[in-house]
């Protein structure tokens, strides 16, 4: 239920019916994207595809936001990169092999792959 909650959000947010600027804040604040990935990093083999995709698009939403582009370090700690680091080896690679996933995930991906030559 959390799952499908956050990526409403951030779809809203990405959409422009929420101000980026309203929710955004909140989010770095509260540390919602590090406790995402930690979540996915403990849980993503028990998770339904479905919800796994949401979780991935949730993650993606946030990468494209101009708060996180800004801010990357305040969102995301080593070890959250990490954890990516081996999300996309466990599912987030198979995930992008489809090119309709692969343009919903884009920001999120690019991400990863920056992540891994800091």
């Amino acid at each position: 239920m959390v799952l499908h909650y956050l990526h409403g959000v951030c779809a809203q947010v990405w959409n422009g019916e929420v101000p980026e600027d309203r929710i955004m804040p909140i989010m770095q604040t509260n540390g919602t994207f590090g406790t995402l990935v930690a979540f996915l990093g403990l849980h993503w083999s028990k998770l339904q595809a479905a919800d796994l995709q949401l979780a991935a698009e949730a993650l993606a939403y946030i990468c494209d936001s101009e708060d996180f582009q800004t801010y990357e370090e305040q969102y995301a700690t080593a070890s959250d990169m990490e954890t990516l680091g081996l999300l996309y080896a466990s599912f987030l690679e198979s995930m992008a092999a489809d090119g309709d996933q692969r343009r919903k995930l884009r920001p999120l991906l690019d991400f990863v792959q920056r992540s891994q030559y800091k």
